[in-house]
């Protein structure tokens, strides 16, 4: 009932066909998965409403294109990447080339989605940008997994990257990046890749 709602919602915004598509699909998809692997309880009840909460902040973001949808997107975009990258660090994705190319392609769809909605165009430069941070991210992912840290633990790791690599890309294409935006970038990822990872070790 909430995917056929959720769909019903999407398809009913005009403006939204164009807008976030494949994030949408991922974030409907993510709450099929999760919904169903989980028994009829208040676990999976607790998920229909959590899902529906980011979709209803997808729909209210896809509609309006300013600073304050904008951050509901993000919100939105950044979850769906950590739900992305938890899920491929929770598999033995090392031993899969298949599952390497899906997770670089899912997460390149997304990105496109997200970039396009907040900068307002997409072009060859933009496609290649993407691409390249959707690669990167995977690589790390690959790399990630060989730590002796929890799927958890590597997505948050993967997170400061993207929010990081995602911001550089989109303060470039707005011509605002400077090497104050580059050092407060760098320092974020320093900090916050450290905090997890001492995290991840003192916990074992």
């Amino acid at each position: 009932m909430y995917v056929g709602y959720a769909l019903y919602l999407y398809s009913s915004s005009i403006r939204v066909h164009t807008k976030l598509l494949w994030l949408f699909v991922v974030l409907v998809g993510g709450a099929i998965v999760i919904t169903i692997s989980v028994s009829l309880s208040w676990a999976s009840v607790g998920a229909t409403i959590f899902f529906s909460f980011l979709v209803a902040l997808f729909l209210g973001a896809a509609g309006r294109v300013n600073f304050q949808y904008k951050t509901y997107a993000a919100v939105v975009f950044y979850f769906v990447i950590f739900a992305i990258m938890a899920f491929f660090a929770s598999l033995p994705i090392i031993s899969s080339a298949g599952r390497v190319l899906v997770a670089v392609f899912i997460s390149y769809l997304v990105l496109k989605d997200y970039v396009r909605f907040v900068l307002g165009e997409w072009n060859q430069r933009m496609k290649v940008w993407s691409l390249v941070i959707a690669l990167l991210g995977t690589q790390m992912l690959w790399v990630s997994t060989l730590l002796s840290v929890g799927f958890l633990n590597v997505a948050a790791l993967l997170l400061v990257f993207w929010i990081g690599a995602v911001d550089i890309m989109l303060n470039f294409f707005s011509g605002t990046l400077n090497w104050l935006i580059l050092r407060r970038t760098v320092l974020f990822f320093v900090i916050f890749s450290s905090l997890v990872l001492i995290a991840s070790w003192a916990s074992i």
